[in-house]
């Protein structure tokens, strides 16, 4: 078949990570012998230096078509306008390049939403994916609540990367939606061996936003671990909360314990799971939790907050354990418990687990399912 994937945009050197689940996905559909092309649609701001316009690349072996429109924060109307219109220039040069696609697979509320406008119009088969953390079992932003209704509703297919967010988007929008996880990076994560270090060492990565609950996460830290020097924990990520948690590293007296060295590549956090033993990570609210599966594809046990979304679909007891996340008092005491259980965990087993689940291999064969159904009318 000849899949087109519908992104963000795609990863860079400055922004390593922009896009890295649709291309994850293209290249595991590539190899699995579909024909695949990549509309990126990237329209972040100005400050998101980048090449602008419409060009064509090639990146991880994938025939990429962008259109880079320097956009940022704008009325949400005008922003739609031009994904609109920026899919449709996309897709008719792939078109014009490669011949229409069997299935167009559109990734992301506002991405789908351009994507399922232009699908009336030019007629192909349109598969979603939905990964917006906006969408929780609480509430859903009105406006997003219209487009996905409007993308939906010309879907072919909705698929959703958990069974939490599946169950979301099915009690809102009344539709049947499928769950396809996203990938693991195999070779970059389940490859390295555990390096041997001294003391123990807990590592966490993601944005440093308050949904991610970082600032918690050091306070329980220092509650649990403040006299026990062998303990230390290292943050990988950037964001608005950075201030507020050195401020607590600070007040903790704990600057050589709790470490900040900022956003890391793929690479570099394999390099730092590889020297860790266990991951921690106490969202509100995951719509799938990536980086779970990139720790423990490492070996990493991992400790995730009680009702966080989509790591109640892979974290159980022979993987990691939950957090109660309701004070800091219990949370440092979930730590505590989390340190004293990792001679329960085996990491070749942990890494085996989320090999087995989640190989781009294990990926593509699913989405070849979904794109079979839909093709088959």
């Amino acid at each position: 078949m000849f899949i087109v994937i519908v992104a963000r945009g795609v990863p860079s050197p400055r922004t390593p990570l922009w896009g890295i689940f649709e291309l994850d996905q293209a290249r595991a559909l590539r190899a699995a012998g579909h024909r695949v092309a990549i509309a990126a649609l990237d329209v972040r701001s100005l400050r998101r230096l980048r090449p602008f316009g419409v060009r064509h690349q090639m990146v991880g072996g994938i025939d990429v078509h962008t259109v880079s429109i320097p956009l940022g924060q704008v009325p949400n109307a005008l922003d739609q306008a031009v994904l609109d219109r920026a899919f449709d220039v996309a897709y008719d040069r792939i078109v014009q390049r490669h011949g229409k696609p069997d299935v167009v697979h559109a990734h992301f509320t506002k991405y789908a939403l351009a994507a399922s406008r232009s699908s009336r119009r030019r007629q192909f088969k349109l598969v979603v994916t939905e990964h917006n953390s906006k969408f929780t079992p609480e509430s859903i932003p009105l406006v997003l609540r219209l487009k996905a209704a409007e993308a939906y509703r010309a879907a072919d297919a909705v698929l959703a990367v958990s069974p939490a967010l599946a169950d979301v988007l099915t009690d809102n929008f009344h539709r049947a939606v499928r769950v396809v996880p996203n990938i693991v990076d195999v070779d970059t994560f389940a490859s390295l061996p555990a390096e041997p270090h001294d003391g123990i060492r807990l590592v966490s990565a993601g944005n440093l936003l308050p949904r991610k609950r970082m600032t918690l996460l050091v306070e329980a830290f220092a509650s649990a671990f403040r006299h026990r020097d062998d303990v230390t924990l290292t943050l990988l990520g950037e964001g608005p909360d950075r201030d507020a948690i050195e401020d607590r590293i600070v007040a903790a007296g704990l600057q050589e314990r709790v470490l900040l060295p900022g956003q890391r590549s793929r690479a570099q956090m394999a390099d730092e799971f590889a020297r860790s033993d266990g991951f921690c990570m106490l969202s509100e609210w995951e719509t799938f939790g990536v980086v779970y599966i990139e720790a423990m594809a490492s070996g990493l046990p991992v400790l995730a907050a009680q009702g966080s979304g989509g790591p109640e679909g892979f974290v159980h007891e022979g993987v990691g354990m939950f957090a109660d996340s309701s004070s800091v008092s219990a949370t440092a005491a979930s730590l505590e418990r989390f340190v004293e259980h990792f001679r329960d965990w085996r990491r070749d087993e942990i890494r085996d687990e989320m090999v087995s689940r989640f190989a781009p291999e294990r990926i593509a064969e699913q989405l070849g399912d979904v794109y079979a159904d839909v093709t088959a009318d």
